[in-house]
């Protein structure tokens, strides 16, 4: 009897620590493609989320991501400390912080939704709705920039003092050859996205074939 009741005592106490139910992972945010380019864009700038790890929220890396106390709590968006900075009102404390650009709604969107998926480390799951056959500027490149690079490339300080926010500013670096060098991490340019992986390759195609094309703002 006396097994039984410890038994009961520990399953009981083991279940009243759990958070939320873990709902199965639908597999319908990807991490690689559509989360990880939003943090490093615009959260793990250097002196803030990058190794230096601000406040101890590392946000360049899945591993670094988890380990970071609180920063993303698994199917969990009310204790994930990261979901409570991108939606809150208070210009002191909200991320990124004000001089920087803001996250799209459609990118809070991604974040939360993949929380509540258990934040998976989806990878090579590509990247939904892409043509790299329809390359517009307005439709199809300047979202592509707005989610993997205006995070860095904006604001009062830009990353390299190269604003991404207008068509001339990246025409520029299109039609100078150095756009598709830098999404390729081809050898002797910088890698943007500074992640260990480039972009998608269908993404990045669109970018390369709007280059191509002479860079129209279409």
């Amino acid at each position: 009897m006396k097994k039984i009741l410890i038994l009961c005592s520990l399953v009981c106490g083991w279940s009243s620590c759990k958070h939320e139910p873990a709902p199965a992972i639908t597999g319908t945010v990807c991490f690689t493609s559509e989360i990880l380019p939003v943090f490093v864009s615009n959260c793990a700038k250097s002196g803030c989320h990058d190794a230096t790890a601000a406040d101890g929220i590392r946000l360049d890396g899945y591993e670094a991501i988890l380990q970071s106390k609180d920063a993303i709590v698994p199917y969990n968006t009310g204790k994930s400390e990261v979901i409570e900075a991108i939606l809150e009102d208070d210009p002191d404390k909200v991320m990124p912080p004000p001089g920087h650009a803001p996250l799209s709604q459609l990118q809070i969107d991604r974040i939360i939704a993949w929380v509540k998926e258990g934040a998976p480390n989806t990878t090579n799951c590509g990247s939904t709705g892409c043509d790299s056959t329809q390359c517009t500027y307005q439709l199809h490149v300047k979202p592509i920039v707005d989610a993997q690079c205006v995070g860095c490339h904006s604001g009062n300080t830009p990353s390299g003092n190269l604003d991404l926010t207008t068509h001339a500013s990246l025409a520029a670096i299109a039609l100078s050859g150095s756009l598709a060098g830098v999404i390729d991490h081809a050898n002797g340019f910088s890698p943007m996205p500074p992640t260990p992986q480039p972009i998608d390759p269908c993404l990045r195609a669109v970018l390369k074939n709007w280059a191509a094309a002479g860079a129209p703002n279409n």
